[in-house]
């Protein structure tokens, strides 16, 4: 979260429009958190590629209608684990899209 923050900053994005989410421990806790925080705003979500097609089904299923997301760059290369975070995203996107509703 704390990498996220300075990233913004760098890239010249007040500091008062930057949410910082420590109460998030998952992906829906964040999507609900900013749901109920900032409902009213235009939001813009940044996290891993693999996480961004589960973050716009869920800010769609909570009814949040002004967002937009963003991969974070990773300046490593790809992934060691790429496989495995694909299938986790599979699984996610499937328990949210399914059984959470």
């Amino acid at each position: 979260v704390d990498v996220m923050k300075k990233t913004a900053l760098k890239f010249s994005i007040p500091e008062s429009d930057i949410f910082l989410d420590y109460e998030g421990n998952s992906t829906i806790e964040t999507v609900r958190n900013m749901r109920q925080n900032f409902a009213e705003k235009s939001l813009v979500f940044v996290s891993n590629d693999f996480h961004l097609a589960r973050i716009k089904l869920l800010a769609n299923r909570l009814g949040i209608k002004n967002f937009a997301i963003h991969s974070a760059k990773y300046n490593k290369g790809r992934y060691f684990k790429d496989s495995y975070f694909f299938f986790r995203e599979i699984l996610g996107v499937s328990f949210y899209g399914i059984f959470l509703w």
